[in-house]
């Protein structure tokens, strides 16, 4: 029976669209016999729920991949993939936001003291480090992010983000595989950017198959093949010119359609009564 808008806009339209999206993430997982699926907050939730229903058609019962939910984000993961140094290439990450502050979005997403790189700041021409940064390119940026001073000091503080991630990680079985699919709604696969910026240089990293509802590929990030497969299951704009199809022209209804209710990861913490990263 019709009830609201909403309720009808997604029974009638986004339901389907979900649904599908998953038999795709499910005939992925069956070609490539995964073991675990890792579902990445906050969309993860939903997709989540539909892989475990819809599997049981697809898999015999001892068949069925392992499915997790990781509470990642963007911000969790960034902290962390800092550890080695910042990259000019997820540096500029945040500047690509058209509210962006300058210096002080990047400290933020990479969730670093701002204080900390006050005087390199200043040495460096920046005096006003929320001034937004329109070329990211010029001779200024790239030697204040090359300076050894900022990279020593971003590395120090992701160092306790990376163990803390790296920890969470391993509890929740993530390099138990050689190979491994995260399922997310994607655009630019930033997350699992990050992910391999943080521990792709690890022997036990996995292969990590992105499937994503769409991929975009609007940031240009540069992948290693050997540990990174990415697919856009409804969406691949990598075939084809800008503008596409209309997932890439309204992303944020399908984004937003598919969000837990629950809030996003901003950090993790080490839990005494548990004895588990939380």
């Amino acid at each position: 029976a019709a009830r609201s808008f909403h309720y009808n806009y997604g029974y009638e339209i986004l339901g389907p669209i979900y649904a599908t999206f998953i038999l795709g993430v499910i005939e992925a997982v069956k070609k490539h016999h995964i073991k675990q699926v890792f579902f990445l907050a906050r969309e993860g939730e939903l997709f989540m729920k539909l892989f475990n229903t819809l599997c049981p058609d697809s898999f015999e019962p001892d068949q069925i991949p392992s499915a997790h939910y990781l509470f990642v984000s963007r911000r969790s993961t960034a902290s962390a993939a800092a550890h080695r140094g910042l990259s000019h290439e997820i540096a500029i990450t945040p500047l690509f936001n058209p509210k962006q502050q300058g210096w002080y979005s990047i400290f933020q997403a990479f969730d670093l003291p701002p204080e900390a790189f006050s005087a390199i700041c200043r040495n460096h021409g920046y005096p006003e480090i929320r001034q937004p940064i329109a070329d990211w390119e010029s001779i200024q940026f790239r030697e204040m992010l090359n300076d050894p001073d900022f990279q020593k000091i971003a590395q120090q503080h992701a160092e306790k983000n990376w163990h803390l991630l790296h920890r969470y990680l391993e509890q929740q079985h993530f390099f138990t595989e050689k190979e491994v699919a995260i399922v997310d709604i994607g655009w630019n696969g930033t997350t699992q950017k990050f992910l391999q910026e943080a521990f792709g240089q690890d022997e036990n990293y996995p292969h990590v198959m992105g499937l994503y509802f769409g991929f975009i590929g609007g940031r240009k990030y540069q992948f290693d093949s050997k540990k990174n497969t990415l697919l856009g299951i409804l969406c691949d704009e990598r075939n084809k010119t800008r503008p596409g199809d209309i997932f890439s022209r309204f992303e944020e209804i399908f984004e937003e359609g598919a969000r837990a209710l629950h809030p996003t990861t901003i950090g993790y913490q080490f839990d005494q009564q548990s004895d588990r990263i939380v």
